[in-house]
């Protein structure tokens, strides 16, 4: 019987770790060049206090070019390790074989179990069916999760289709929503009867509104707000924003799943 060597899928995560490294220096340097210009201000409106923030700059593109290779290193790691997993079993794989990622138990059925197509290959041709590498690639899938539509694989297989297949991401920032609610200040004895707290991309163009408080009197509450706030990437299409974060949470997934696989006979590192 074959060996599966993991040595490839760890040095693709290793580059994916030095990936986000590089993205956390770009962001640093970024946060530090505009710390004067980050001004976060209230103002009152129609009966509301609003909180806003001036316009800032776009962060660079090239976070949203490193984030991609970033993604793509995740995606290469996982599809080696189906690469060797089939070499294991003495088996041929081919340009079919792939990592898969199935956020319901009717996809994983028809396009890796059982291929509705004739011509179709499974991604996973070349494991048996409920062996232990197979058992294992499966009880991973996102669809055993309770929300598999926001499993971290479920986002980033769309986010490195795109990235891959359409256009470079597309980036939007955000402030520290936890680090907002602790740091607006009232006079004491007050309390806003509403807040709001919309989860909006700052704008480079106008100030944007990142929350709205309305308090019973009519008396100035005396509004500040107090802390430093760091910019928080996103990245993603028109429709779907994921946090930079993200990145960790893959690499950190990845390598559990590459772990797991260690424990198998015949696979080393």
């Amino acid at each position: 019987m074959g060996i599966a060597n993991l040595k490839g899928s760890f040095a693709k995560l290793q580059r994916a770790d030095e990936h986000i490294y590089a993205i956390d220096d770009e962001i640093r340097i970024f946060a530090l060049e505009h710390a004067q210009t980050l001004r976060v201000d209230c103002k009152r409106e129609e009966g509301w206090h609003l909180v806003y923030v001036d316009p800032l700059s776009a962060l660079p593109d090239r976070i949203i070019l490193i984030a991609g290779d970033c993604l793509t290193n995740i995606r290469a790691a996982l599809d080696y390790l189906v690469w060797q997993l089939v070499l294991r079993e003495d088996k041929k794989p081919d340009q079919g074989t792939c990592f898969p990622i199935c956020e319901t138990p009717e996809d994983f059925l028809k396009n890796v179990r059982k291929p509705a197509l004739r011509y179709k290959r499974s991604p996973l041709q070349g494991l048996p069916i409920n062996g232990d590498a197979w058992a294992l690639i499966e009880k991973v899938q996102p669809f055993h999760s309770a929300e598999p539509q926001y499993h971290p694989l479920i986002l980033f297989n769309e986010m490195a289709r795109i990235d891959k297949h359409r256009t470079p991401l597309n980036q939007r920032t955000f402030l520290d929503r936890k680090k907002l609610i602790e740091s607006v200040r009232w006079k004491p004895g007050l309390h806003p009867i509403e807040r709001e707290f919309p989860v909006v991309p700052l704008s480079s163009e106008h100030p944007t509104v990142i929350a709205r408080f309305r308090f019973l009197t009519d008396e100035d509450p005396g509004m500040d707000v107090e802390g430093d706030f760091s910019p928080c990437p996103s990245i993603g299409d028109i429709k779907t924003q994921v946090g930079l974060g993200l990145l960790n949470v893959l690499v950190s997934y990845v390598r559990n799943v590459l772990k797991d696989c260690q424990t198998l006979p015949r696979v080393q590192a």
